[in-house]
């Protein structure tokens, strides 16, 4: 039986009715994800692999309260964020979690999409994509959401410039144009939305995988490489639980689960699903 505590908050956005929201559990969710009391955490096909039941139910529990949020929140006819999903495909969540609550959520991955330029020309890629972007009404405009954007850069390596993003609100948009000055996008029919250039680099990126057979990050995008030790924290708690941390220069063959080309670095494993994007992104969610 689920044990959700219901919070419920008058939505401030004119557009849409009062809701309740799920954001409290009537256990310690950061408990359930491997945390000590906060963090933003990382949930994986591969982390859910041998994962007790009882703490499945917990955390599917949590996914079926958050995945609701963003399904009201956006005005969908279904959710699309479940333990379910996350299981059954190679896409990732990172969730802000503090105590008995989750604060938002982020969901990533890779998918093939065919996108048009500012001059109308079609482009095949394989991208990394934003898929469900939600925090929660009561804490939104505090920073989580850049903590969470943060921590998709750190587990992927590329910058949210080079990200496609499906069906964005508005919400988020103006978040992208705020944080990271994404804007003018052009309309596309399979309502992704991503930057030109994005689109034209990602582009050339396939057109080169078709030769070589090698898929690699745009450099435009690729973001140096950061020593794990100083945003992974409290190891100790997740010793059940494992999540996978690539190099800088990872192929998207890996985000894919396809091995690796001989003479690329190897995929390392950290015992912790914990990221701290930096020491002050304690604050806020204690």
């Amino acid at each position: 039986v689920s044990t959700f505590i219901d919070f419920c908050v008058q939505s401030n956005d004119p557009d849409s009715s009062a809701k309740t929201y799920r954001m409290q559990f009537g256990f310690s969710v950061a408990e359930a994800f491997g945390l000590r009391q906060f963090g933003v955490a990382l949930l994986t096909d591969q982390s859910l692999r041998g994962m007790p039941l009882s703490q499945q139910k917990k955390i599917e529990i949590v996914l079926d309260g958050m995945g609701r949020g963003s399904q009201i929140a956006q005005g969908l006819p279904s959710p699309i964020t479940s333990l379910a999903y996350i299981r059954d495909s190679h896409h990732f969540l990172l969730l802000a979690v503090s105590g008995d609550r989750c604060l938002g959520i982020l969901k990533g991955g890779v998918k093939h999409l065919f996108m048009l330029d500012s001059q109308n020309e079609t482009h095949e890629m394989d991208a990394m994509c934003c898929l469900d972007f939600y925090t929660h009404e009561t804490v939104q405009r505090q920073g989580i959401g850049t903590r969470l954007f943060h921590a998709m850069e750190l587990h992927t390596r590329i910058s949210a410039q080079g990200w496609a993003f499906d069906r964005p609100s508005q919400k988020l948009l103006s978040f992208l144009l705020k944080v990271h000055n994404l804007q003018d996008f052009k309309p596309q029919s399979n309502n992704f939305l991503m930057s030109d250039a994005a689109i034209r680099l990602w582009g050339a990126e396939f057109k080169q995988y078709r030769r070589s057979k090698n898929h690699y990050i745009p450099d435009a995008y690729l973001l140096p490489e950061v020593q794990e030790s100083k945003y992974l924290g409290e190891t100790g708690f997740t010793k059940n639980i494992h999540s996978e941390i690539y190099s800088a220069h990872q192929l998207l063959s890996v985000l894919h689960h396809c091995a690796q080309p001989a003479g690329r670095p190897k995929i390392s494993r950290v015992n912790s699903l914990n990221f701290w994007p930096c020491p002050e992104a304690k604050v806020g969610l204690e």
